[in-house]
């Protein structure tokens, strides 16, 4: 939806900067669903929440401890950035910053959603999350980039993955809470 929009609301020139950022941060979602891939069975396989909350803990330090090693990364970004695609792309900047913000964020949501969806056997939840990150992509999305072009972009992104953590994370403690099994 993000490209949807800034398609429509950026030039061509700014639709191509964002292009640009975007690409750069797309080693993060191929990480994110090859981990993915790995943790599934094993929060499959798990009988009881002891078990699966010792194993989440584990797999949270993990995606934790990648996610630092990618805000690492920041400084060398954004010297490169404009060594590899020209001065023109010093806006580029701002723009991968958020979005590599909301790849980690996305990143170290791995362990709550696969519980959600291999534990719990509850892949339902995504749908109403999805929704919800569908309408702040889209609403927020909308204002921001009309109002902030490209950071705004980056912003919605951001904005909509934190969405993508919490409200898993809240149904996941809540579910823990009153006991899952």
């Amino acid at each position: 939806m993000d490209t949807f929009l800034t398609a429509r609301l950026l030039t061509s020139f700014e639709l191509g900067i964002y292009g640009a950022a975007n690409q750069l941060v797309q080693v993060v979602p191929q990480l994110v669903g090859a981990l993915g891939m790995v943790v599934a069975p094993k929060f499959a396989s798990f009988r009881n929440d002891q078990d699966m909350v010792v194993y989440l803990k584990k797999l949270q330090l993990f995606v934790l401890g990648l996610s630092a090693a990618g805000l690492i990364t920041i400084p060398v970004f954004i010297y490169i950035i404009p060594i590899l695609f020209g001065a023109a792309y010093v806006t580029a900047v701002v723009p991968f910053i958020l979005l590599l913000a909301a790849m980690l964020v996305f990143l170290i949501s791995i362990p709550i959603h696969n519980s959600i969806i291999f534990y719990f056997a509850r892949p339902d939840v995504f749908v109403w999350v999805s929704i919800g990150h569908l309408a702040i992509i889209s609403l927020l999305g909308y204002f921001l980039i009309s109002n902030f072009g490209l950071i705004g972009a980056g912003g919605a992104v951001l904005v909509g993955t934190i969405f993508n953590l919490l409200a898993p994370a809240s149904w996941f403690f809540y579910k823990l809470r009153k006991g899952s099994n």
